[in-house]
Order: C-alpha cells, then sequence, then structure tokens
C-alpha cells in the first residue's frame, strides 16, 4: 500500500511538474514536512526547487504584521486586565500566583472562542443561580445538569464559599476580560495565534499571505475549526487551495 504523503508527493509532481517552487505546502504540524521532502526528492530523482512548507500556525503568522504574544506575556496581561476590572468594581482580585492557575484555562477558552467565531457575551452565561440551569440549558442531559449542580454545591461545601464567590465574580466579567485583554495585546502590537485565524476568517479582503504562492495545497486535514472552514472554502471557491484529506 502507498503511503498517503508519498501518494500526494507523486500526485504534485504530475500536476505541477517543475512548478513546485510556486505551491505553498500546508501541514497540521511540522512532522509530514519531512517525509513530504523525502518522497519529492526519491519520485523527482533530479535537482528542483523546493516548494515552501507551513504548519496552519505559521503559515497565518508569515503574513501578519502583528507579533505573537508569549504564554508567560500573555498570562501577565490577563491578570493586569482581570485586575483592573475587579478594581472597577470595588472588588478584590486574586494575587497573580493564585490567578495562574486558572489563566491557562481561560486563554485556552478564548482561543476556542476565537477559532470557532463564537460571540463571548453568547458563551459566558450567568448560570450560579442553580435554579437556573435547567431553564438555560434544556439540551443537556440529567446527567450533565447533576454535573453542573455538583460542581457549584462544592464550592460551599468544606468552607469554599469564598472561592465559590470569587469564581463567580470572574465568571461575571468574563466577556469584559475578553475584550480589554484582545483590545491591550492589539494596542501593543501583539496578537494570539487564534487572533489571527479570526480575523483572517471575518476579514472581507486578506490575502496577503497567499501572494507569493500559485496554489497553496492542504495536506492531512480532517476535524476543521470555523474559521479554517471558511477560509478553506473562500480559497477553494478562488481556485487558489487544493485538498489532500
Amino acid at each position: 500500500m502507498i503511503p498517503f504523503l508519498k501518494d500526494v508527493a507523486a500526485d504534485l509532481v504530475r500536476k505541477y511538474g517543475d512548478s513546485l517552487k510556486d505551491l505553498a505546502i500546508i501541514f497540521n504540524n511540522k512532522r509530514p514536512e519531512i517525509y513530504m521532502k523525502k518522497y519529492l526528492a526519491e519520485i523527482l530523482k533530479k535537482p528542483s526547487w523546493s516548494p515552501s512548507f507551513y504548519t496552519i500556525q505559521d503559515f497565518f503568522k508569515q503574513g501578519n504584521i502583528e507579533v505573537e504574544a508569549d504564554k508567560i506575556s500573555q498570562v501577565v496581561l490577563l491578570h493586569e486586565c482581570y485586575t483592573e476590572l475587579l478594581h472597577e468594581r470595588s472588588k478584590e482580585p486574586l494575587s497573580i500566583d493564585r490567578f495562574f492557575p486558572i489563566a491557562e484555562t481561560i486563554l485556552s477558552d478564548f482561543s476556542q472562542i476565537d477559532y470557532e467565531l463564537v460571540d463571548p457575551e453568547a458563551i459566558f452565561h450567568d448560570i450560579h443561580d442553580l435554579a437556573q440551569i435547567e431553564k438555560q440549558f434544556q439540551f443537556l442531559t440529567e446527567e450533565q445538569v447533576s454535573f453542573l449542580e455538583t460542581f457549584w454545591k462544592s464550592f460551599s461545601q468544606y468552607g469554599q464559599e469564598q472561592i465559590r464567590e470569587k469564581f463567580i465574580q470572574l465568571w461575571k466579567i468574563m466577556p469584559l476580560l475578553y475584550t480589554r485583554f484582545k483590545d491591550t495585546l492589539e494596542k501593543q502590537g501583539k496578537t494570539t495565534t487564534a487572533s489571527m485565524y479570526r480575523k483572517a476568517a471575518l476579514a472581507q479582503n486578506n490575502d496577503t499571505q497567499l501572494e507569493p504562492f500559485k496554489q497553496l495545497i492542504f495536506v492531512g486535514f480532517n476535524a476543521l475549526n470555523k474559521a479554517e472552514g471558511i477560509l478553506f472554502k473562500k480559497w477553494q471557491d478562488t481556485g487558489k487551495a487544493l485538498f489532500y484529506f
């Protein structure tokens, strides 16, 4: 059986021959690039200009004027924004050492919001009132409702009521925290990978990273987030993209 990447390499050589240098081959991660280069060399059997290789994240970055903020910078900025919002409400924020463990979860949630092009206001509902859980989430199963109830009740046990209140305070300001965090990053000329995806998907005309290439070749993608789905469809409709799933 011919390996998937070798099959793709053979098809690209058939289609593009000596024009491989005009292609951008894009993977979901770095690992397939090594094998693709090997198979192309085996099939061509002669010196040739190589196509450009990217991960999907690197492909978005190379056309972006903003710099991606590193994780530590994101956590520090997130805590600063969180502290400002709590002080504005005359509430006492968590110290950064206590905030740090949940910061990664918040940043991951923000990324998912951007990848799926979701409105943060629609995600962060105020659900701390147990009586509202079934009313607001009628689509949940009995087991899922039970889990939510257990989750909230656990804060009231073993003297954790204060922790529960801190969590509720944080949950209530989450849409504002999302907006302030993103706005502050942008003022600093920085961004996140997920923000790049969101901006590219929602932009009417954003083809800067496409300009050097005659064709984009996407290899091995399967479960696409919403931003990827929109962009891939747009590039496919303009004849700019070819997919090997």
